[in-house]
């Protein structure tokens, strides 16, 4: 499982702020102000170093190699990632979700919709 966030110190609740004008209406929507996890996502097919690779590369718009998540590639500013091995990435991610969307009431900004 994997987070991207927007914040070098995870201990921190501090975020950078992006500007996010430029973003498409749909995910300028979307956008949460000082929230510093933009994505939370999760690999069981591949290396996470694949699957974050993928990301990386991702072209806005395109369905491959990794359109979820892909709004972060719209932000102009550093991004930092975290990851923890799991037993069950599916799970792990599902309750991240899960409980972001309890906290914050809608899921992190790039995802669009919870696994």
């Amino acid at each position: 499982m994997y987070v991207i966030a927007l914040t070098r110190n995870p201990q921190e609740d501090t975020a950078l702020i992006p500007r996010i004008e430029h973003l498409p209406d749909p995910d300028r929507a979307r956008w949460i102000q000082n929230e510093p996890v933009v994505y939370v996502g999760q690999t069981t097919r591949q290396t996470l170093s694949r699957r974050i690779s993928q990301f990386y590369s991702h072209k806005y718009g395109r369905k491959s190699p990794h359109s979820g998540g892909q709004a972060v590639k719209l932000l102009d500013c550093e991004l930092w990632v975290y990851w923890s091995p799991c037993a069950n990435p599916k799970a792990a991610e599902r309750a991240a979700l899960d409980g972001y969307r309890t906290r914050r009431g809608q899921l992190p900004f790039a995802n669009r919709r919870r696994s």
